[in-house]
């Protein structure tokens, strides 16, 4: 909204002091495009920031319920560890031991008790859901992600739609040093003091000419005109190097975008494959689990 009421303004300006110089103006409207483009992408970091605070609670609620099982685990063993104790087949020592290794379960039970709820309370801020009144799912969901094609081609796709306005920018910027180009001013354009016409009628008492004498005034009104022509000049050549330079780090920065979006996409894929050989391993892990528990109740 900012830079649309500087639009408003410049719109006034130009109107009031007759500017038909639309470069300002021009500028200041792909700024505002830009800018709520820029929203748009912001809504998807956001978007995506609140799906990493899901999967961390996902994660931190994960270990929770596993770390209790290690709890009821440890608890069952040292139960049986005192009954050995009792019947003299384990030492004081390798019970108390078994204490204090439970105690530090507990201890870290706790820890992370206080994390997820701290987790869960930050995440009720982000999204104003109390998720108290959810069930978390047990899984991190993912859509898998496949480039169809050329890599290349939708890199390059996806970052020309990214830098569309920086490229817009620097289009205007050139169309605009082009139209308002500034010549090398001459050497010989220099004031010269010996110049006739830095040259005035010399005057006696009554007005009279009587010769000619040296015009400070016009000299200097020359020479405050060529410096701002130097002046000028340099700063032409400052804009056109840094249009120069605004465009060859552009390009450095879609090799690098487009370098990182290559990794992260190789990444993906690997990251991918993982899951889905952790996930058939669980479901194999699972079908044994089964069977010895099948096996253990039918007393085989």
């Amino acid at each position: 909204r900012l830079y649309e009421n500087k639009l408003d303004i410049q719109d006034e300006l130009d109107n009031a002091q007759g500017n038909d110089n639309g470069f300002p103006y021009d500028k200041l409207e792909l700024t505002v495009d830009q800018t709520k483009e820029q929203e748009v992408y912001m809504e998807d970091q956001i978007a995506q920031d609140i799906t990493n605070k899901y999967n961390d609670l996902i994660t931190k609620g994960n270990d929770l319920n596993k770390l209790k099982k290690q709890i009821e685990i440890k608890t069952t063993e040292n139960e049986y560890l005192k009954l050995k104790n009792d019947l003299g087949l384990s030492t004081d020592i390798e019970v108390k031991n078994a204490e204090i290794d439970l105690q530090k379960l507990k201890n870290s039970e706790q820890s992370k008790e206080t994390q997820l709820k701290n987790a869960q309370d930050y995440f009720k801020v982000l999204t104003e859901k109390d998720l108290n009144n959810y069930e978390l799912s047990q899984e991190q969901e993912f859509e898998t992600f496949r480039i169809d094609g050329s890599q290349d081609e939708y890199f390059d796709e996806v970052i020309d739609k990214y830098y569309k306005y920086d490229n817009k920018l620097i289009d205007l910027t050139k169309d605009n040093l082009n139209d308002n180009e500034v010549d090398k001013p001459s050497s010989n354009d220099k004031p010269n003091k010996s110049d006739s016409k830095f040259q005035k009628d010399k005057k006696d008492a009554l007005g009279n000419v009587i010769g000619q004498e040296f015009d400070p005034t016009a000299y200097a009104t020359a020479e405050q005109a060529y410096e701002k022509s130097l002046s000028d000049y340099g700063t032409y050549l400052q804009n056109k190097y840094n249009l120069s330079s605004s465009r060859v780090s552009l390009e450095d920065n879609k090799k690098n975008l487009k370098k990182g979006l290559k990794e992260s996409y190789a990444n993906l894929l690997d990251m991918e494959n993982t899951i889905n050989v952790s996930k058939a391993n669980i479901e194999e892990k699972n079908r044994e689990l089964s069977i010895s528990k099948l096996k253990y109740d039918e007393g085989i």
